[in-house]
């Protein structure tokens, strides 16, 4: 794999060290894979490529967690604070070729992905 593959692979392995489980581990890679597989299917919906940081649902299965946000920066999402009070997010500008590829990589890699 290419750039992109080593950067998201780096960061799942710091996810992988920081899980409790090798459930929770796989809650968070599947987690991982359904944000990813969103923009990746939906590449003009905008929803889609934008992450609020403080969704609990988001935090416990993923945010929270050593290597979580990053997996998602490692893909290709940037860290932006916007609006009042601001808010973080994670966002998506593009979904480009190699980014379809690592998410076929990673559901051939991820048990149930």
């Amino acid at each position: 794999g290419g750039e992109l593959a080593q950067a998201v692979k780096r960061a799942l392995e710091r996810l992988k060290e920081g899980a409790f489980s090798d459930a929770d581990f796989l809650q968070s890679c599947r987690t991982f894979l359904q944000f990813i597989g969103n923009v990746v299917t939906h590449p003009s919906d905008a929803k889609y490529r934008k992450i609020r940081k403080g969704n609990s649902t988001f935090r416990q299965r993923l945010g929270a967690k050593p290597g979580g946000c990053e997996s998602l920066v490692a893909f290709g999402f940037r860290e932006v604070s916007e609006g009042m009070p601001p808010e973080d997010y994670l966002v998506l500008d593009e979904v480009t070729p190699e980014m379809v590829e690592v998410k076929l990589l990673l559901e051939a890699a991820v048990p149930g992905g």
